[in-house]
């Protein structure tokens, strides 16, 4: 009754279209639908915008302005009634820089232009400025860490991290890449192997029945003890058993190799690769060891993560000096 309701169970998925796939088509699949490679991708994309925004502190920071004013006022006072009117227009231009040497520059440039006008209405005087006044002025400074910020790995070390962060999910990726990879070959000769366990499975429950049959027809005749018609009969229930465990591992191993490549499991799938002949290979084990933990990106990653870590120490240590900082200014106004 058991393997009845399983294989009811299963022909709503069955009756879609079967999926043909060969081995090369699932290596490739892989990559592409692999969700931790996904994610691999997506931190490594994530790690390029940290360390794009890292080195963005180190831009130099322009500034900029454009005014432009007039103004009307209206009074009294001992002449009687003053108008006032008056215009300005100005502009300015400046910076900032910050240097891993700790230095950080600023320099600003205004400009000012003034003119004015003045009348007494009551007594029919009006006086106007001939020429406006300009106002120019300039400012410089310069600030300089002399203790904590003279040392340049210290300023660059959000850089540093940014950079050993992409580098790491660099490495990551590659691991993953490698894993899917893995996962996918393996998914595709399990799937392989269990099929050939269920036309095994299948075999061994024919020639159960069969022998079971002939048993059963020298029992009749007398020719055989009829204990050995239950012999016969356990032996069919359980290459039975044998072969709804291989269907369930075969379904198992189907599913497994769907998600594997992003695919929504229960749909059925044909292999059209075969296993090929193996051929001989020598490996050097010295070698083969030595490629191994020189090219191994996990080891890698790990390396970077030490590198890393001793950095952060150095910078630890340094960053216990007191704070001491030198500024300087120049500024130039003129009228």
């Amino acid at each position: 009754i058991g393997a009845v309701l399983m294989v009811h169970a299963s022909r709503p998925a069955q009756a879609a279209e079967p999926l043909t796939l060969s081995y090369d088509e699932v290596l490739k699949a892989v990559l592409v639908g692999n969700t931790d490679l996904l994610k691999a991708g997506l931190s490594l994309e994530s790690a390029d915008g940290a360390m794009l925004a890292a080195r963005g502190t180190w831009d130099p920071i322009a500034r900029g302005g454009l005014g432009l004013s007039t103004s009307t006022s209206e009074g009294f006072g001992q002449f009687g009634e003053q108008l006032e009117e008056s215009s300005r227009a100005s502009w300015n231009l400046g910076g900032t820089q910050r240097l891993p040497t700790g230095t950080t520059l600023n320099l600003d440039y205004n400009w000012t232009r003034t003119s004015a006008k003045y009348s007494l209405p009551d007594s029919g005087i009006e006086f106007e400025s001939q020429e406006p006044f300009f106002m120019p002025s300039l400012n410089l400074s310069l600030s300089q860490d002399v203790l904590q910020g003279n040392r340049m790995a210290v300023n660059l070390s959000a850089v540093r991290k940014s950079r050993l962060a992409h580098d790491t999910a660099e490495a990551r990726l590659l691991v993953r890449r490698q894993q899917a990879l893995e996962d996918g070959a393996t998914a595709y000769w399990t799937l392989y192997h269990q099929r050939n366990l269920v036309e095994i499975a299948n075999q061994s429950l024919g020639a159960a029945r069969e022998v079971r049959r002939v048993v059963e027809a020298q029992v009749a005749e007398g020719t055989v003890a009829p204990a050995e018609k239950a012999r016969v009969e356990a032996a069919v229930v359980q290459a039975e058993s044998a072969l709804v465990d291989s269907v369930t591992a075969e379904r198992q191993a189907r599913d497994a190799l769907l998600v594997t490549i992003g695919e929504r499991p229960g749909r059925a799938v044909e292999l059209t690769t075969s296993p090929a002949e193996p051929k001989p290979l020598e490996i050097d084990e010295d070698a083969a060891v030595k490629a191994a933990l020189h090219h191994n990106p996990e080891l890698q990653a790990l390396a970077l993560m030490e590198a890393g870590g001793q950095d952060d120490i150095r910078d630890a240590r340094h960053a216990l000096l007191p704070s001491l900082t030198a500024d300087a200014g120049y500024a130039l106004s003129g009228f």
